[in-house]
């Protein structure tokens, strides 16, 4: 997992995947009560659930993973293009995989007409790749996304300061069986915001 790692006192919101002027006007709210902080927040619960990285903007990485002797290998997502990959210390010909927006796959060929596989090791497989920004992202998948943080955001700004007291969560309660630790985990305004991303984007997959 990778993390965006800023000086608090220099680090700006940049809004890229949605502007506070779209979220104004979706949520018929002033752009002055919309505060950066929200946009932040949002964009972090959403890649820390689809296990999307930098979604704002590409960056270079190098990452080691585990060989599972299966012909598909998962990545970091987005990926934008692959440099290079090594396997036991050899370096992959790129005639001999092709790489998706999440996921690289081995090919077979006329020469080796078994469907090669990542040999399995321990992190015996490097990528170096390009990852991240929304352009490589399936269109459904990019629309969904700015649904997401439009609603997320408006719930974040909408939404009374006290909407998550557990006194205020009992009218979110469908019935009164729940347990106490049922209803602070799945209502109120983050069981709203979970709700939301769960509906829209798909969860993440582990990578190793």
């Amino acid at each position: 997992m990778f993390f965006r790692q800023y000086s608090q006192s220099l680090y700006k919101p940049m809004w890229k995947i949605v502007s506070k002027d779209e979220v104004s006007n979706f949520a018929r709210i002033s752009a002055g009560s919309i505060e950066d902080m929200f946009y932040d927040t949002t964009l972090g619960v959403v890649e820390t659930f689809t296990g999307w990285s930098n979604l704002e903007a590409p960056i270079n990485i190098i990452h080691t993973a585990h060989g599972h002797g299966s012909p598909i290998l998962l990545a970091h997502a987005p990926i934008n293009s692959v440099a290079s990959i090594t396997v036991n210390g050899a370096v992959i010909s790129p005639s001999l995989y092709y790489v998706s927006w999440d996921k690289i796959y081995m090919k077979n060929s006329e020469e080796n007409p078994r469907l090669q596989v990542f040999k399995r090791g321990f992190a015996n497989i490097e990528l170096a790749y390009n990852i991240g920004g929304i352009a490589s992202i399936p269109e459904n998948y990019q629309q969904s996304l700015k649904a997401t943080l439009l609603l997320c955001i408006k719930e974040m700004v909408a939404i009374p300061r006290n909407e998550g007291s557990d006194q205020v969560l009992r009218k979110y309660r469908p019935d009164r069986t729940m347990m106490p630790e049922e209803v602070l985990k799945s209502y109120g305004v983050h069981g709203k915001i979970m709700g939301i991303i769960q509906a829209n984007l798909p969860r993440r997959i582990k990578v190793t």
